[in-house]
């Protein structure tokens, strides 16, 4: 289920829930809020009822951003993250 959600489901750069698991797939695009809403409803689905919710920080190293962004440079990062209202600290430190 993580996999068809990584591997299908395009990240929309804008922080919050905008449209659920069940737009995410119709769109096969979402937040990062979304993709969990799509993936705790899956696993639901698939009789793992414990799933839920965790909500935190991560932090990522440039090299990592720019895996999961195609991103490579600070400048645009910090613009596409502060675009999107997605909390971001030190966002220069590629």
């Amino acid at each position: 289920i993580y996999d068809y959600v990584r591997n299908n489901i395009e990240i929309t750069w804008i922080y919050g829930l905008q449209k659920g698991g069940l737009g995410s797939i119709a769109d096969k695009a979402g937040t990062a809020f979304d993709q969990a809403t799509l993936m705790v409803e899956l696993l639901r689905e698939a009789n793992f009822t414990t799933a839920t919710y965790v909500a935190g920080t991560i932090t990522l190293s440039g090299a990592q951003f720019a895996d999961w962004s195609g991103i490579t440079d600070a400048k645009a990062a910090c613009q596409l993250l502060s675009s999107g209202a997605i909390p971001a600290v030190n966002c220069s430190l590629f």
